[in-house]
């Protein structure tokens, strides 16, 4: 269960930092993000928004991985990154160019979503034997 709780902390930070860029900074987090202008303009209200998403996913992962007691908190913070890795994989299966941008959804949005489900279901599997 260690290894679960340090990569939910992992998570916890990924997508806290990540969230904390795009509420204060949008216009930097858009600039630094590799192939994002495929997906539109800059929307100033938008990313922020979603950084709150991101936020909510690192206090699920952060309280799971202080007490992994309680699977919800894992499920709560698994939730927005498996969702955003779904819609990512049908959008750039339909639009996307490949090379840096493909690397990027991968490495950004797919893999953290992947391992966020995996947590959640250790915790329930967890909770469930105990």
């Amino acid at each position: 269960m260690a290894i679960w709780r340090g990569l939910a902390a992992i998570l916890a930070a990924f997508h806290g930092l990540n969230g904390l860029r795009m509420i204060f900074d949008p216009a930097g987090w858009y600039a630094s993000v590799p192939g994002i202008e495929h997906t539109g303009p800059l929307n100033t209200h938008f990313v922020p928004d979603i950084g709150f998403a991101f936020l909510t996913s690192a206090l699920g992962f952060a309280v799971w991985a202080a007490r992994p007691r309680a699977a919800a908190w894992a499920v709560m913070g698994a939730a927005w990154p498996a969702l955003h890795g779904i819609f990512h994989l049908i959008g750039f299966t339909h639009h996307m160019p490949g090379g840096l941008p493909l690397v990027t959804e991968t490495a950004g949005v797919l893999l953290p979503g992947l391992a966020g489900l995996a947590i959640a279901g250790a915790a329930l599997k967890r909770e469930r034997n105990a």
